[in-house]
Formats: C-alpha cells, structure tokens, sequence
C-alpha cells in the first residue's frame, strides 16, 4: 500500500474515531438522571420557597433537619420596584417523610431579578415540606391521587354574589406527592370566602387537606 493510501487510510480512521467520540459525548449528554435515592417515591411539579427567613431556604443533603446544609434557596428583590420581592421556583422531583426532592431551583424569567443577586442553589438537595408552596389551578382537592377520586373540598364557586377560583386559595404547606400529584393544606377562608368540605380530612380545624395536579409558579399574576 502506498504511504498516500495509507495516509488516506489513517484519516479515515481517524475521522471515525472522532465521530464515535463525538457520539459517546452526546449521549453523555442526553444520559439518564441520576435515580433517585432509595425509598424516595418520585413526584413532579413545581413549587415555590415558604419560608419567613430572609436568608432563605435551607437545602440539606438529607431528609432531615440535621443533614449538611448544601445551599439556601434566597428571595431576591426585583429591579422593577412594582415586583417587589421574588421567590426561587424549583422543580420536586421526589418525597420521603415528609421532605421534597428538588433540583432545578431558580429565579423565574420576566421578573427583573438583578445579577448582583445571591444566586439559588440549583442542584439537588431535601427542603422541609411545610417550607415549601405553590398556587393552585384545579376546581377541587382529591380524597386520593386519581382523577376519579371523590372531591373533598371545592375551590371555585359563587359565594353571596361573588366568584371565586382556586387562584384565592392559599397553599400553607405541601404535604405529599406521588407523581404528578400533590397534596397540600388550604385554610378555610379563602380570601374571604369560606370554603365548604364535603369530606373530613385529617388537617387542623380551620383548614383542609386534599390532592390535586394543578400547580402555578406566577407570581405576579394568576394562572389559567
């Protein structure tokens, strides 16, 4: 063989080589997620941080109150004044004793944080369900998590001439996901309109406890 043949060759090969390179990189790329730790059942939705202290949402590295702290999840104030403060929105992607998986955390676009802000731990970590929330978007909490389940309570209605819709209800803590589904506490008094269970649930008195798929992340206005 000649040495340009074999130069040829050798290019060949070369090339490739480096197409199964660039192959194995891209798949690398697209790979599976990292599954999930063990007795951890997988949920999906998005959620927002509840939690009063300005230095914001401890992320630990465990399901529980005494694991490392990885990195905090900060409320940051809009350059817009009319914003007002903004809360990082997350993905769960898990649950286990009442503590949520998520990763994924982040200021949403649209609301003018600066730069200069702390920037939201991204990466995955346990948050405390009663520190964590979201607005809501279904008519009505399930007694399970099923599409068919009975309704325990009715978030949309007319109460003395005036409409309400899950977007007046307040979520105080989630409790509970499985899947696309979640369970939360909702108190009574929705903006002013008392709520009416048709099921009993196992919440406080003046509040009441169901599943639903619906979550809304907005902040400034509500969802459709």
């Amino acid at each position: 063989m000649s040495a340009i043949a074999r130069g040829g060759l050798g290019m060949r090969l070369g090339g490739v080589a480096a197409a199964g390179l660039c192959a194995c990189l891209q798949a690398a790329a697209h790979a599976a997620p990292a599954p999930l730790p063990p007795g951890t059942r997988a949920c999906a939705f998005d959620a927002l941080t509840n939690d009063p202290d300005p230095a914001g949402l401890n992320v630990r590295a465990a399901p529980s109150a005494s694991a490392p702290i990885l990195g905090r999840l900060p409320p940051a104030e809009s350059a817009d004044a009319a914003m007002g403060t903004i809360l990082p929105s997350f993905h769960v992607i898990g649950v286990q004793n009442g503590w949520f998986l998520i990763e994924g955390a982040r200021y949403d676009s649209g609301y003018d944080v600066p730069r200069s802000a702390p920037k939201p731990y991204a990466g995955r970590g346990w948050v405390a369900g009663a520190r964590i929330a979201t607005g809501l978007r279904t008519s009505s909490l399930k007694q399970a998590p099923r599409p068919d389940a009975p309704d325990v309570v009715a978030l949309s209605g007319e109460e003395g001439g005036s409409a309400f819709g899950p977007s007046e209800v307040t979520v105080r803590r989630v409790l509970d996901c499985a899947g696309p589904w979640f369970r939360v506490e909702v108190p009574l008094n929705a903006n002013g309109v008392r709520l009416k269970p048709a099921l009993p649930s196992d919440g406080p008195k003046d509040a009441v406890r169901g599943w639903t798929t619906g979550f809304c992340t907005q902040q400034l206005t509500t969802c459709v």
